[in-house]
């Protein structure tokens, strides 16, 4: 398809006029069409991949799975080519089973259009009359045709083909999340925006997650992964402090572990050859020490190549955590342990100050209520901690957050000059400053 939005409506078509809780069961041709090979050519091997990773039941034809590309007795392949809009009525009898190429209507048509000057829409005509295929020897020969043709490219030799559809239809069979998982369309991103050929979505189950792309363009691509749609079901069943495995199910070997936000905000950088696809899986890991200490290691370097890049680090598990403590109000020790992770794992290392760090990359710019919290937390600490790491820190974003001398500028001033309430309001204003008062300056 020329966007990969065409899938998507397609489906939420078909979902809108379906019962609730029916199963649809769906093919990549049917009884009168050709086969995938020869409808999509070398796509055939992406076309598979949607049917057997979206939740419809899949269903293929007896010889689809040996690479098969013609049958007897079928509907031939149709092309579409401008015309001109008098000729609607004729074309759409062409959409006949079998019907012949028509060289004088063509020649007409392109006359007419050049004459009058219209608008030029689509006409539908027959490439092949398949009707004529009526020998298995025909047949054959033209499917060695089709087979030399698309095995002009690695990987795509239609003799094969049925380990492709072997592999989708194992998987599918070892994952139930593929079976009864509910889809949450993604979407894949590159510089530029969204990405028009990769279609991504995710199967969604409480036990485990599946996260596919499937690039549906003759040429790689690179992309990452938008998941911000499966925050909410994420965020229902799981804390945030959560450690997942994020493997690819081609390969078991390559598998990283997150923290499930650090996952979902993530933009993990992928690749994907020319009509091929990734299946990853989302798995939660429970009371496993060993996932916890190599996450937390892979969150430290995320963060340190984003202060090294200028790049906010609002979606690190570290920021997560201070953010819940300021906004729920957390323990004051949690949030001095906090601190000290800051200046030992990021700071130090950085050579940057942990009142830089804290208030540039990982307390939100625009979170002004979440900042002064933070500050207001330091004084606490002051008051509380004596001697400590922890009680240093906060004196020094303490210090880097005053007021300094304040200037009113102001054509009234109390009883000098007054016309109105302004130079009342201003005089009292200033004489109020003079009182000790704590601020707050971001």
């Amino acid at each position: 398809p020329e966007n990969v939005r065409v899938l998507k409506d397609w489906y939420e078509s078909n979902r809108r006029f379906t019962p609730e809780g029916s199963f649809l069961i769906q093919s990549s041709s049917s009884h009168i069409w050709p086969y995938p090979a020869l409808l999509y050519g070398r796509g055939a091997w992406s076309a598979v991949d949607v049917l057997f990773f979206m939740p419809d039941i899949p269903m293929t034809f007896m010889g689809e799975i040996d690479g098969c590309s013609y049958r007897m007795n079928i509907t031939s392949v149709y092309q579409a080519k401008p015309m001109p809009k008098q000729a609607v009525r004729r074309a759409t009898s062409q959409l006949h089973l079998a019907m012949e190429d028509e060289p004088e209507a063509e020649e007409e048509d392109k006359q007419m259009a050049a004459n009058t000057g219209e608008k030029k829409v689509l006409r539908v005509r027959s490439m092949i009359s398949m009707s004529a295929l009526s020998s298995g020897l025909e047949i054959r020969r033209r499917e060695e045709e089709v087979s030399k043709l698309l095995a002009t490219k690695d990987g795509f030799d239609l003799n094969k083909i049925h380990l492709h559809y072997e592999n989708r239809r194992k998987l599918r069979n070892e994952r139930p999340v593929l079976r009864y998982g509910e889809l949450v369309m993604l979407e894949a991103k590159h510089s530029q925006g969204s990405h028009q050929h990769v279609l991504a979505f995710g199967r969604f189950s409480v036990s485990e997650t599946a996260v596919i792309a499937i690039n549906l363009t003759d040429h790689n691509v690179s992309f990452y992964i938008d998941m911000k749609n499966l925050l909410p079901l994420i965020q229902k069943h799981y804390p945030s402090n959560i450690v997942v495995m994020f493997s690819d199910w081609s390969n078991e070997k390559d598998k990283e572990y997150y923290f499930i936000n650090e996952l979902v905000t993530e933009r993990i950088p992928l690749t994907l050859p020319a009509f091929s696809s990734l299946c990853r899986g989302i798995i939660i890991t429970k009371s496993d020490s060993y996932a916890y200490a190599v996450a937390l290691d892979k969150s430290a370097s995320r963060i340190n190549n984003r202060i090294m890049n200028n790049i906010d680090c609002s979606p690190s598990q570290l920021c997560l955590q201070l953010i819940e403590i300021l906004s729920h109000f957390g323990p004051l020790n949690d949030f001095a342990m906090r601190l000290i992770a800051i200046e030992k794992l990021y700071a130090v290392p950085n050579m940057l100050k942990v009142h830089t760090l804290l208030l540039n990359s990982f307390v939100p710019s625009n979170d002004s209520v979440a900042a002064g919290r933070c500050v207001e937390y330091c004084r606490k600490l002051m008051a509380y901690k004596t001697d400590s790491a922890a009680r240093r820190i906060a004196e020094e974003i303490v210090n880097t957050n005053k007021f300094g001398p304040i200037v009113f500028v102001t054509p009234e001033l109390g009883r000098w000059s007054t016309v109105g309430g302004l130079g009342v309001m201003v005089d009292e204003l200033t004489q109020g400053n003079l009182r000790p008062v704590s601020y707050t300056h971001l």
